[in-house]
């Protein structure tokens, strides 16, 4: 990544960041996000605190049908749901897992993929 995009990224972050919670979302058109019912978060984090940047999680295995937890969920929260119309019977939901939508995490990622300091 050029220096330049570098900088410029890490500048933003912080915006970013903020302008991905759910708090600063739900004051915005609420109806943009099919997940969101009724002004409630799709999952059980505070609003303040959820952070959508990650809707779908970049660690869902979706390289099989029914789906997977590519880090063995850190927060012991996925489960296996009931799919008969699957072939393995059944799929991957971490619809209570919050590890994506933290602030913390969320910066480790950028860290990582983008090598930004911020």
């Amino acid at each position: 990544m050029k220096d330049l995009t570098k900088r410029v990224l890490e500048r933003r972050v912080e915006i970013v960041l903020k302008e991905f919670l759910f708090a600063t979302r739900q004051k915005r058109d609420i109806t943009e996000c099919t997940c969101y019912d009724e002004n409630k978060p799709c999952h059980n984090i505070p609003s303040d605190e959820l952070n959508c940047y990650f809707c779908l999680c970049p660690e869902y295995d979706n390289s099989k049908e029914e789906g997977g937890c590519k880090i063995e969920d850190p927060e012991g929260k996925g489960k296996w749901f009931d799919r008969p119309d699957l072939e393995a019977g059944h799929i991957w939901d971490c619809s209570d897992c919050t590890y994506p939508h933290k602030t913390e995490n969320i910066i480790k990622y950028l860290n990582r993929d983008f090598g930004l300091t911020s």
